[in-house]
């Protein structure tokens, strides 16, 4: 699903291991939470291709919960779980002819669809045009998961503003770029 809370709450003894030492060889001087950086290696040496540095600092934003500009062992838990969901989405949709390990617009679609994000094919169209590296109107899997997380923040921020929980939102042009910016780098 689309929410984070109680995310990664309940994990098995096994992946809870997995997971602390994954995290603590990263850590330096035995503090308790990791840097961008050191959340890039961790993510590396979990199991994943290297994100970039830009991805990183974004899953650094969406997942610090207590705003110190690091992840503690708690959010960085969350964030495994998210990801591995993400990418396992991501692989899940059966590719078209000759696609390879990318998605177009309508794969794209069904894969958030699978994550309770109801996006129209003309929104997954802009996305792809957006976040499209090659210009073959595909996106790879880091792009996607790019999508994941501000799909995410701006879900959480939408429902600040959704109070009825219609899907619907009424807010200013000033309350609108506040929330933009705050998205922003």
């Amino acid at each position: 699903g689309t929410g984070m809370t109680g995310q990664g709450s309940v994990i098995q003894t096994r992946d809870h291991a997995f997971l602390m030492s994954v995290f603590r060889s990263v850590v330096r001087d035995r503090t308790t939470t990791i840097t961008a950086s050191e959340l890039q290696r961790a993510l590396a040496n979990g199991t994943w291709k290297p994100f970039s540095e830009d991805l990183v600092n974004m899953m650094v934003k969406l997942f610090d919960r207590n705003f110190d500009g690091c992840i503690d062992f708690e959010e960085f838990v969350c964030l495994w779980h998210h990801i591995t969901e993400w990418i396992n989405v991501f692989k899940s949709e059966p590719p078209t002819f000759a696609s390879g390990d990318r998605l177009n617009k309508t794969e794209l679609q069904s894969a958030f669809m699978q994550l309770n994000f109801r996006l129209s094919l003309g929104l997954c169209h802009v996305m792809i045009r957006r976040f499209d590296q090659s210009g073959d109107n595909r996106i790879n899997v880091a792009d996607f998961v790019r999508l994941c997380i501000i799909l995410q923040y701006a879900t959480e921020a939408f429902k600040t503003f959704d109070t009825g929980q219609v899907g619907q939102a009424k807010i200013t042009y000033d309350q609108f770029l506040t929330t933009m910016f705050k998205m922003a780098r």
